[in-house]
């Protein structure tokens, strides 16, 4: 047994501990660092273990027994005292694997978040387009609107076409018959356009206009039909050409002039 010169307390070393250390040890109880083999219960055992050392040793032992890892900060915990549950935790190895796996499906989860954010808003944006298509269209129609039961899917100058006009003479020279087949291209059903009908005299200059609604019959074309409109007609003086087009507002009336389709009439 040995007795800390500061507290008075008792303490035992291992000779092996003594002998490693030089006799340089830590009070347990006041943790004062003290060599054994200066206090008297320590100097009857100097002659069986090494030397002591010189005074300038002893002072640079001491020193580095102050500052190094022989004194310990009041605010570490002992070596001796359990580790607390929380760093327990942070270091078991089925908890560090349950801390990766939430990070990756953390991370995939907003992935597939932003991904499918910004393929809703360029559905949504290119929806009159995307909607016509055949094979998809439909199927995506139908879900925009249940997303969004009042969209409306607005019908362009592509999605019709002109085709099959003639032009047949009436009895008793009571004038023309002029027959149009008006078709739906897209893959979906779209209001019905109004159709407009000029006639040109020999300078491509028009004389006479006329708006069909074909609306007024049939308030919407279903995917790929095709509609026939029959109108009769008597020429006027110069008359030498006929122009039709359709107009996609039915509230503005508006001709759309790439859809024309010129038939001569001599």
């Amino acid at each position: 047994m040995n007795a800390c010169p500061v507290c008075r307390n008792h303490c035992a070393f291992s000779p092996e501990q003594l002998r490693h250390r030089q006799g340089w040890v830590t009070c347990p109880h006041c943790e004062a660092t003290f060599n054994v083999f200066d206090t008297k219960a320590g100097a009857e055992q100097a002659a069986d273990r090494a030397p002591l050392v010189s005074e300038s040793d002893r002072m640079a032992i001491a020193s580095l027994a102050d500052d190094g890892p022989h004194r310990r900060s009041s605010n570490e915990p002992s070596s001796n005292e359990p580790p607390s549950p929380a760093l327990a935790a942070a270091d078991n190895p089925f908890w560090i694997m349950v801390k990766a796996r939430f990070i990756r499906l953390a991370t995939i989860l907003v992935a597939a978040t932003l991904l499918l954010s910004a393929l809703g808003l360029g559905v949504y944006i290119w929806k009159d387009q995307l909607t016509k298509v055949d094979g998809i269209g439909p199927a995506l129609n139908a879900l925009l609107h249940q997303v969004k039961p009042d969209i409306t899917i607005q019908a362009q100058a592509e999605d019709f076409s002109l085709a099959n006009l003639s032009n047949t003479p009436l009895d008793h020279d009571r004038g023309f018959r002029l027959t149009i087949h008006l078709t739906n291209q897209a893959a979906i059903a779209l209001p019905t356009p109004d159709l407009c009908v000029t006639l040109l005299n020999s300078h491509d200059e028009p004389i006479a206009f006329r708006l069909i609604h074909l609306s007024a019959t049939d308030t919407a074309i279903r995917a790929h039909q095709t509609l026939e409109s029959q109108i009769d007609w008597v020429p006027i003086h110069d008359t030498h050409s006929l122009m039709v087009a359709f107009s996609l507002s039915p509230t503005e009336p508006q001709c759309v002039q790439d859809t024309k389709v010129l038939m001569s009439l001599e």
